[in-house]
């Protein structure tokens, strides 16, 4: 009798094991396996180039899972700051071009100007930079001076547009994944090694393409909104980017935020929301704030 029980505890056990092993291989395989072959390149490319701890998601994946995945990162976060990049030949070549780099330059997923890269990013890290919120004005500015042309006063017009109703502010829905709530990029979550959100954009310059601002404007722009509201670097991809901050604005500083946030990007106000009060009343309801160009 004593052996017929210890047969079958042994055969509970490897059934247990057997089990896990599979529940352990389906989760690799939701955030590896489904990757496109045309795609390995490119994504050996891109971690060669962000140099640091990374998780990898493909597309198709629930949006739960990911939204998951990036509040365990925020919440172990310790000497890094996360971010989601979108695996995208456009924006590694954007960010090799901003490097100093050309795509030609990786071989097999290596850079063989490793040192002069780690040079840059340490130089890039330590400079003291400009004030973004002087670039935010000196932008606005220009812009006030574009729409009152003529001396007809365009700028008052326009920024005394009412803000229209029931204006989206999903910055997730149709960008990051589609209606049914699946991503629509392979993704990698880089483990940014900087100490302050900002610095995201000294590690990645980003920018500095049709109306999308240089990679110093980046980097002075997120400096000041982060000492500012917090706002902190989510996403970044091709043409877009995903700050999200810790509670929306209060009534008292979204107006003068609207205008900084079209002067940094008209296009989210001209070919997205239509107008800054409609921007204004946006950034009073959500945690996340997105920018698109052209």
């Amino acid at each position: 009798m004593n052996r017929y029980y210890l047969i079958l505890a042994v055969a509970v056990l490897l059934l247990v094991t057997y089990l896990a092993s599979r529940n352990s291989h389906a989760k690799a395989q939701a955030t590896t396996d489904f990757i496109p072959p045309n795609q390995e390149k490119l994504i050996d490319d891109m971690i060669a180039l962000m140099d640091c701890p990374y998780s990898l998601y493909s597309s198709g994946i629930d949006k739960q899972y990911i939204i998951e995945a990036y509040q365990q990162a925020c919440d172990t976060a310790k000497g890094f700051i996360p971010v989601f990049f979108t695996i995208d030949v456009n924006l590694f070549e954007c960010l090799m071009s901003n490097m100093g780099f050309d795509r030609e330059d990786m071989v097999d997923g290596d850079l063989p100007f490793d040192e002069m890269l780690k040079g840059l990013r340490k130089r890039l890290l330590t400079e003291e930079g400009k004030s973004g919120q002087e670039m935010l004005e000196k932008l606005l500015q220009q812009y006030i001076k574009d729409y009152d042309h003529d001396g007809n006063p365009g700028w008052q017009q326009f920024r005394s547009e009412p803000a229209y109703k029931n204006v989206s502010n999903d910055c997730f829905t149709g960008i990051l994944w589609d209606e049914s709530g699946k991503t629509e990029h392979d993704l990698i979550l880089a483990e940014i090694p900087v100490q302050h959100p900002w610095q995201v954009f000294a590690w990645c310059p980003y920018g500095d393409w049709n109306a999308c601002p240089d990679a110093d404007t980046h980097l002075a722009v997120a400096r000041y909104w982060h000492e500012e509201y917090e706002a902190v670097p989510m996403v970044i991809g091709s043409d877009f980017i995903i700050y999200r901050v810790p509670e929306p604005v209060d009534d008292d500083r979204a107006a003068t935020l609207a205008e900084e946030q079209f002067a940094y990007d008209e296009d989210i106000v001209t070919q997205g929301v239509g107008n800054i009060n409609t921007q204004e009343q946006i950034l009073r309801q959500s945690r996340y704030w997105y920018f698109w160009w052209d």
